[in-house]
This record gives structure tokens, sequence and C-alpha cells, in this order.
């Protein structure tokens, strides 16, 4: 019996053990897991500091019998750099909690990225955000690196609130302080320059906006002279579209080169590229490259006449002409004769130009007519230009040098003796010789024929000539004719 309850005790006893052996090694686990969690919430940064403020370590300096005590007193911020002495390998760093600005020393330092590999100061940058453990009492850090936490983005269209100080970046917004760095190509400025059109880099702590860098900025381009546009469209980069108005505000562009097209109704796209610097106002003068036109509405105190400017026949002269700026010459003509010649000069968006033609002159019995093989060509009597073949004209009894051009042709002269006699003159003249014929004809005599009168006599002054032309009646002309003035008598 005693023997049983011995070997009871005995297994109690064991039982124990295993039970405080298991309770022992649940223990450790638990102060194992209890260190774990401590260090994992321990400043990510810093994963080595236990607090802000490191307890003292003293060093002693004997200088003679005097012996000087030194603390290290840790900090760790988290801070915007504002300015870097690469030489003196020197940082100013704002400290983005409290606003305090600090000098650290960056010699003999290491320098990390946001990744933890080494960099040089010289890839440092004003704007950076960085965290460091530093000695407050000399500025050498423990710890300096561009900070994980750290956010950086390049965007356009960055939205502004001055009077709440923030910014959107789509739908997201971050506040900033007086002491936001703006870099605009090495220049700071203030928030009120910044505008829609700026491409800018912005960096970042949590929810606050710490520096903007200037990537591309912006100008202006200012329209002048362009009265003559006023309701026409405007595009810069075919993306931004205006109607020009009096009092046109300079337009809002990033820095660069912009391709700027005027359209206008009834006229031809003006294109003008315009390079426009950071924080400047370019402008386009209109009034130097416009191709200008205007358009003229001729009143004739005449009807059934022709109109020609420089030479071209206006087909339709009751509706206004639209007409380039210049000066043009200006004829009329009535039945082949030239009976109003002056200079017209268009230099207005729109203009009336009335022309008096003075009372045709009473024609004499006798007229000359006449006519070449060539239609069209002019005809100069006298070295004085009468008009263009066929063409009926007053000449005095006697000889007479009749010269007829026409572009594309040899010039030909003739001569001719004018009868004193009160039947008219038919002069009916060879076809031109075309410029670069490779025969050369003799001028041939004109045929020079008094039509039937009244008693039925045919008479003729020189030589006459039938040399088969048709065209001795002015009434026979070839209707395919081009619209020259040389070329559109029909008579």
């Amino acid at each position: 019996m005693s023997r049983k309850r011995e070997q009871k005790k005995r297994q109690n006893g064991n039982e124990l053990i295993k039970t405080m052996v298991a309770t022992g090694v649940a223990g450790v686990i638990i102060i194992i897991l209890m260190a774990v969690i401590m260090f994992g919430i321990l400043d990510p940064e810093d994963k080595n500091a236990t607090n802000s403020n490191e307890s003292a370590q003293t060093i002693d300096k004997s200088t003679d019998d005097t012996i000087i005590t030194f603390k290290k007193e840790m900090v760790k911020i988290t801070g915007v750099i504002l300015d870097i002495n690469y030489s003196d390998k020197d940082v100013i760093v704002s400290n983005v909690e409290v606003e305090e600005d600090i000098n650290i020393k960056l010699d003999n330092a290491e320098i990390l990225d946001e990744y933890g590999k080494p960099m040089i100061i010289q890839e440092l940058q004003i704007g950076d955000i960085i965290y460091s453990k530093y000695d407050k009492n000399n500025g050498v850090p423990e710890i300096f690196r561009l900070s994980s936490e750290a956010w950086e983005y390049t965007t356009k269209e960055l939205m502004v609130n001055k009077e709440e100080k923030m910014v959107y970046r789509g739908t997201e917004g971050y506040y900033y302080t007086d002491q936001l760095i703006v870099i605009d190509h090495g220049g700071s400025f203030s928030m009120d320059t910044l505008t829609e059109v700026d491409k800018v880099t912005i960096k970042g702590y949590k929810d606050r906006l710490c520096s903007i860098e200037i990537i591309d900025g912006h100008g202006y381009i200012e329209l002048i002279n362009y009265s003559f546009f006023v309701d026409a469209v405007i595009s810069v980069d075919r993306d931004q579209t205006f109607i020009i108005k009096e009092n046109m505000e300079p337009i809002l562009v990033s820095e660069g080169s912009h391709k700027v097209v005027l359209e206008k109704e009834g006229y031809e796209d003006y294109i003008e590229e315009v390079v426009v610097l950071p924080n400047t106002t370019a402008t386009v003068d209109l009034d130097e490259f416009q191709i200008k036109k205007g358009q003229v509405e001729f009143k004739i105190d005449r009807k059934n006449v022709l109109m020609y400017l420089n030479d071209i026949l206006i087909e339709d002269i009751v509706e206004p002409v639209l007409l380039d700026y210049g000066e043009y010459k200006l004829s009329i003509v009535d039945n082949g004769k030239v009976i109003y010649e002056e200079q017209l000069i268009v230099d207005k968006l729109y203009m009336l130009y009335n022309i008096t033609v003075a009372e045709p002159e009473l024609e004499p019995d006798r007229q000359v007519h006449i006519n070449s093989g060539t239609i069209g060509a002019q005809v100069f009597v006298n070295n004085k230009f009468v008009g263009y073949t066929p063409i009926s004209i007053k000449l005095e009894p006697g000889d007479h040098s009749v010269l007829l051009t026409k572009e594309g042709y040899k010039n030909a002269t003739y001569n001719i003796n004018i009868a004193d006699s009160s039947s008219d003159l038919n002069f009916t003249f060879p076809a031109m010789t075309p410029l670069g014929s490779e025969t050369e004809e003799e001028p041939k005599e004109p045929s020079n024929n008094y039509p039937d009168n009244s008693n039925g006599n045919n008479s003729s002054n020189g030589n006459s000539n039938n040399s088969g032309n048709d065209n001795s009646n002015s009434n026979n002309s070839d209707n395919s004719l081009e619209t020259p003035i040389s070329d559109v008598y029909n008579n």
C-alpha cells in the first residue's frame, strides 16, 4: 500500500516539473515577443535609437589641470533642405515639425539615399526632405539620409488656394506654410506667381507640401496691331482657342516655342512660331505678317463698258472685288477704246470707288477701222496708245505710223495713209509672228479697203492685200479668249 502511494507521489512531482518547465518556456516566448514588438514600434528612420535625447556620454579632455566634460545631446528630425554649402559640406535644414532652422555639418558624415545607399553631398538638392539624428551641440550627424517617408510628384495644373494655403493635385490636397520653398530656375519667388500652366516637381512629408521646383515656367503672348483681326479666331498650339476682341488680355502660355494660328473667314490662315521665355511677354505684331486685303465696290456712270485692273479683265463689276493692298492700273474700255485710266490704291478694308467717265465725243462721219489677224493686240498710232484690235478711231488725213504689240509676239510696225475722204476706212493687218518662231516672215502690207458706200464705189489707198484673213470685219472674233485685256475684245 505504501509502495503505491510512493509511486503516485513521484508521478505528481513529475507533472509539477513539466508544468513549471512549460510555464517557463511560455514566459521566455512572451518576453521575446514583447521585445520584438517594442523594436518594431521604434522610429522607422532609426531602429537603433531608443529616445530622442540619449543619456550623456562623458568625454574628458585635460588642459593643464582643467578637465572639460562634453555631453552628446542627440536629436532626431525630419526636415527640408533650405541651403547647401558644397565646399564646407554644411546644410541648412528646416524642421518640418517645429519650423526651426538647423545647421548640420556633413564633413566626414555618411550620407544615404532613401533606400540606404551611399551618396555624395553634390547629389543633394535644395528642397530635398531628409531624416537626421545629430548632436545638438555641434551639428554633427550620426545619421543623415533622404527620408523614406517623403513623397515627390511632377505635375501640371497644380491648383493653389492662397487664402487657405492649400495646393491640390487632382483630388489630393496638401497644406503649406511660410517656410515653403519655391524654386524657379535657381531663383525663388512667392506662390502668387505660380500658374496652372507651370510644370512643377512638388516634394512633401505626410500632408504637408515642403517645396516646389518649377520645371517649365510660364510667360505670355500679347497681340498688337490686331484691329484687322477682331472677331477672328486665334489658337495656340491648337489646344488653346480664343476669339480676338478689342482690348484683349495677353494669353498665358508655358515657356518654349508655340505655333500661333489666326483664322479669318475669306482669308488663308496666318501662322507664326513664337518663342516665350520664362516670366516674360512675347509680342505678336499682326501688322507685320498679315496679307492685307480690301473689298472695293465700283460705281461706274457708264453701262456696257469693260473694266481692267493691271490689264486683267474684271468679269463682274457689280459685286465688290477683293484685292490685296497695293497699287493698280484701272482702265475703262468702251468699244475697244480706253476711255478712262487712273491709278487705284487699295489701303482700306472696304472702299467705295466712284468712276465718272466723260461723255463720249461725237464720232465723225468717217471712222478708221484697224484690225489684225491677231486679236487683242495693243495699237499705238504715232506712238500713242489708242486701244486694242479691233478698234475704230478718228484720224486726221495724212501719213500715220501704226505699232501692234502683244505679249508672246513680235512687234509689228506699219505706215498707213489716210485720204481726205468722208468714207470709213478699214485696215486689216496680218497675224503677228509668235516669239521663237523658226521662220522670219516679211511684214505684209495691210489691206486698205474703203467699204462700200451709198454709191457703190470701192476705193483703196496703196496696195490692196486680201490675204485670206477673215478678220477684216470687226464683228468677227474668237470666243475662246482668255481673261487678259489683250485677248477679250469681241466687237
